[in-house]
């Protein structure tokens, strides 16, 4: 049974300059009528005896560019998954797209977690990475979610953005300090490759170690749990969806350029075409090795590392690469405790690493 599904909407209204992600600028309302008729024609190829859900995670794109209407219609669509077990169900938004209205639209049908984003509370960074919310977006949009029940906020931070100083990054946390949301996605900044900085700047600022000890101390001084290398948590409200992904669970893609993963009973890649309609969908097979290799990659991102026991084929993982992650043991890099393989202290801070030892 697949228990985790992700929705991709690859609609946005403008285009951040460090987005890769597979979208496009919805320029006629048309291309959203062809985009809903193809995610319709997906769901009605999918045996859906095969779904049992526990969480559901829209992304994007900005999937809160669509209008109200449009909105109720993926969800509509997605009603044809038996949600009795759905615990969490996500969507991103982008500040300025929030309203009231929109936001019944999501009470109506059960969605309950929300992740904003943020990025930075600074209005002139905002400006220069190609947002178009301010920081009185943010905050007067969070309080209108609150008081129409939602319970469960995350917001999405960068950090190392260009011309981003350390007195930024204390005035982010003074504000997450104010307002408290209930999880946290703090990101360093990365340029890639099909983004617009990706194409037009060639050096990121060097400020990464810096400011990750900041967030970090400060974070944790505010009652935040780091439970991933880049997420944090008050109050047990963990992201689900995204801990499927860490703890090597099957997840099944919908909408264009989504992609998902299979381990049971192969292990598959499951990727759709990046067109807005019409898209095809591709499986590929991972090898041995490779599947092996990305229990270990995604599990050690966890502060408390990978449960051997639990965790689907860890322990098949595990004795694969004994040799060497014996050879990062004795770096003290890597520990096993209460049979949870995971990072020590000093190896957090350098998985990509003790990552590449484990492939050479």
């Amino acid at each position: 049974m697949i228990e985790h599904l992700y929705v991709h909407i690859p609609f946005c209204n403008h285009i951040c300059f460090y987005c890769d992600f597979f979208k496009i600028k919805k320029s006629k309302e048309e291309m959203v009528t062809e985009f809903l008729n193809s995610l319709a024609t997906e769901v009605a190829r999918l045996d859906l005896s095969k779904f049992n859900l526990k969480t559901i995670y829209l992304g994007g794109g900005t999937p809160n560019s669509l209008s109200d209407q449009q909105l109720s219609a993926v969800l509509k669509i997605l009603q044809q998954f038996d949600q009795t077990n759905l615990v969490e169900y996500s969507i991103e938004l982008n500040p300025e797209n929030i309203s009231p209205t929109q936001l019944t639209v999501l009470k109506d049908y059960n969605v309950n977690r929300l992740s904003i984003g943020v990025q930075t509370f600074d209005d002139q960074l905002l400006k220069k990475i190609n947002r178009h919310h301010s920081v009185k977006d943010v905050i007067d949009n969070y309080h209108l979610a609150r008081k129409m029940g939602f319970d469960n906020i995350s917001f999405d931070l960068i950090y190392n953005l260009f011309d981003q100083n350390q007195t930024h990054i204390i005035h982010d946390l003074a504000v997450v300090g104010q307002l408290k949301p209930d999880h946290l996605s703090w990101y360093s900044l990365i340029l890639k490759e099909n983004s617009y900085w990706g194409k037009t700047k060639t050096k990121l600022p060097d400020y990464d170690i810096e400011f990750d000890e900041i967030v970090n101390r400060e974070l944790q001084q505010m009652g935040y749990e780091r439970y991933e290398i880049s997420n944090y948590t008050l109050n047990k409200k963990y992201a689900l969806h995204n801990l499927a992904y860490w703890t090597n669970k099957s997840f099944w893609p919908l909408g264009p350029g989504a992609a998902g993963f299979l381990n049971d009973p192969e292990y598959l890649l499951v990727e759709n075409s990046r067109k807005y309609c019409d898209w095809t969908q591709q499986t590929a097979p991972i090898s041995q090795p490779d599947y092996y290799f990305q229990i270990l990659m995604m599990g050690l991102r966890l502060t408390r590392g990978i449960n051997l026991a639990t965790v689907k084929d860890a322990k098949e993982a595990y004795q694969y690469y004994l040799p060497k992650i014996n050879s990062e043991i004795r770096l003290n890099r890597l520990e096993v405790v209460d049979n949870h393989l995971r990072c020590t202290p000093q190896g957090y801070d350098l998985l990509n690493d003790i990552l590449v030892n484990l492939l050479e």
